[in-house]
């Protein structure tokens, strides 16, 4: 095998396969929502900003919108398949690594809320605040309308009772929908958001959805 073949092929692996170097996580990255990430089966949750959840509707112009959908195709879109490096700050209580992740230098926790499809989360941290407000005023994403705060919107699923941000109304035919950014059709209950197709079943049931 001559020499040029194999330094493609090293740099393929790199590319495509997580690397824990400097206690940092690097890989092609999938997107499962406007703050999760998963890079080879390490789910990745975004520090310091939240984004509307995959089933949670916006407004704008007097038309509700799935803002939720479009946060993780606006960071799918943005990333793309080029790999991702994560710097671990924490693990939530769900298992997820907290991290900042980044683009090549570009910080995409930053963008995300700079682009108005996540919040600063203040809860844990303050620093993305100049990005939100930043967005605010430019109307960007989520702020060109109305719409609940994700964790607000949580603790409502949860049937618990909150006072911050405009509400929106979720219709109930909008309960079911594909869960992550794919080509093919997965298991509804951790499966794809997708571009022209809702999965209207209930979880666990197959959703042919396409992008």
């Amino acid at each position: 095998m001559s020499r040029a073949i194999i330094v493609l092929i090293a740099g393929f692996l790199l590319a495509t396969s997580p690397s824990l170097a400097g206690g940092g996580i690097t890989g092609v990255s999938s997107v499962v929502d406007g703050d999760t990430l998963e890079i080879h089966g390490t789910r990745i949750r975004l520090f310091g900003i939240d984004a509307p959840e995959s089933r949670q509707l916006c407004e704008a112009q007097g038309q509700q919108y799935r803002c939720g959908q479009k946060a993780a195709f606006a960071l799918a879109d943005h990333v793309g398949s080029s790999p991702v490096t994560c710097d671990p700050r924490d693990t939530d209580r769900y298992g997820r690594t907290v991290a900042v992740c980044y683009l090549g230098s570009e910080d995409l926790n930053a963008w995300m809320v700079s682009q108005g499809w996540a919040l600063a989360y203040r809860h844990y941290s303050t620093d993305y605040v100049p990005q939100e407000e930043a967005a605010h005023a430019a109307g960007l994403g989520i702020w060109a309308g109305t719409f609940t705060a994700p964790w607000d919107w949580r603790a409502q699923e949860r049937g618990e009772t909150t006072t911050s941000g405009p509400q929106t109304p979720i219709p109930q035919d909008a309960t079911q929908q594909c869960r992550k950014v794919c080509t093919t059709g997965k298991a509804c209950g951790n499966s794809c958001i997708s571009r022209s197709k809702t999965c209207h079943k209930a979880p666990g049931c197959a959703c042919d959805a396409q992008q």
